[in-house]
């Protein structure tokens, strides 16, 4: 493992787990942590100071530190169901909201393009798909434009693309909306009768916040 990764591991965690995975390998270093409070309050200057916690230490003693707290108390409880995301066409995003699910936090994250053959019902194989999940994060891109009838074009709203706004709808009936994120990307309209679910923008800490509604659910445990 290496000190970006370290970093990467320690910011998904709460202060107190933090100290319990470091006092034993870096008692010496704690004093650094624990007087600086107020550098948590900005991220950057929060994954800075960790950066300088972890500065000159032996990957193999971080490593071990993290495997020894998640083997006595669990750092990810792995969901029994997979993710489902639904998304539009901002393949960018999509790509690094997905390897952060199977990569960093373990999940079985199933998107709709990935399992679609030709022959399949649309609908059909979205159904069954959504039916086997059991938690999902619908990326709200603006990847289309609108605006209400006789509305100058030069004033239409960035929207997310139609077959995305309702597979939110049916995702919420589906799951429940505790059990569904929108991640919203910044300046996309959503519906009105929308305002109520829970949702992140898709900036900043917006990793954090979507491990902390994951945990709240009780699929990621820290």
């Amino acid at each position: 493992m290496d000190e970006s990764r370290a970093v990467e591991i320690l910011l998904t965690m709460k202060y107190n787990t933090i100290l319990s995975v470091l006092k034993e390998s870096f008692s010496d270093k704690l004093d650094t942590l624990t007087g600086r409070v107020n550098d948590f309050i900005d991220p950057e200057r929060k994954k800075d100071l960790f950066e300088e916690i972890v500065k000159g230490a032996d990957p193999k003693s971080l490593n071990d530190a993290l495997a020894k707290y998640n083997q006595e108390e669990g750092v990810i409880v792995p969901n029994e169901k997979p993710v489902f995301i639904a998304h539009g066409r901002d393949t960018g995003k999509l790509d690094e909201l997905t390897k952060f699910l199977r990569n960093f936090c373990k999940f079985e994250a199933t998107v709709f393009s990935e399992n679609f053959k030709p022959g399949d019902n649309v609908f059909s194989k979205f159904e069954e798909l959504a039916r086997e999940s059991g938690y999902a994060i619908v990326l709200y891109t603006g990847c289309d434009k609108g605006g209400l009838t006789g509305d100058d074009p030069a004033d239409y709203k960035q929207r997310a693309r139609q077959n995305v706004v309702f597979e939110l709808g049916y995702l919420v009936a589906k799951l429940g909306a505790d059990k569904v994120c929108i991640l919203l990307e910044a300046g996309t309209e959503i519906p009105s009768n929308a305002s109520g679910l829970h949702y992140l923008e898709y900036s900043g800490d917006w990793k954090m916040d979507l491990l902390a509604h994951m945990e709240h659910t009780g699929l990621y445990k820290r």
